[in-house]
């Protein structure tokens, strides 16, 4: 008996840890005063650097404006209804007396959602794939593998080189 309220108690606060981080994670957004209303002046700028240096055409500056604009309203929904999702099974987990086949629906619902975000991640990479030619598409990734390499030193040096939970390695039993 003891083990099974070990293990929940467990699951329990890993699950509602993989919420709260997440929406952290969804940002506020100024544009709209909401979140995920549309892109802040700050992302809208990034964007605007990794475009600049590939010697874009005007066409293509046009193509790739009018596929994030599209893109933003698809994710915008989608954000919407994962954090009413997030919210619910926050909910859920917080009743005692809450039934498990409906977190594990609310569960279901969150996972199908972010798929459906992966999913389309990957058509915006694809898409993009058809606008630039190959050679300005190699730039662009060594653009963004540039800021992200410089984004994971500075996270590591925020935390001094321990993981999330504050630990800088795994030793034993951790329950």
């Amino acid at each position: 008996m003891k083990i099974y309220l070990k293990e929940s108690a467990v699951l329990s606060v890993l699950v509602l840890a993989l919420c709260l981080s997440q929406t952290a994670y969804a940002g506020d957004f100024k544009k709209g005063g909401a979140h995920n209303k549309g892109m802040t002046e700050r992302q809208e700028e990034k964007m605007d650097n990794l475009m600049s240096g590939l010697d874009l055409t005007q066409a293509q500056k046009e193509q790739i404006a009018r596929r994030r604009d599209a893109q933003n309203e698809k994710r915008k929904g989608l954000m919407e209804k994962l954090r009413a999702s997030r919210k619910e099974l926050k909910e859920k987990l917080e009743k005692y007396d809450s039934e498990k086949s409906g977190i594990y629906k609310t569960v279901g619902e969150i996972n199908e959602i972010q798929g459906t975000l992966l999913e389309q991640r990957v058509e915006d990479i694809l898409s993009i794939k058809e606008i630039l030619t190959p050679l300005q598409f190699k730039e662009l990734n060594e653009k963004m593998n540039k800021r992200r390499d410089k984004a994971q030193k500075t996270k590591k040096g925020r935390n001094g080189g321990r993981s999330y939970n504050g630990q800088r390695g795994f030793k034993g039993k951790r329950f």
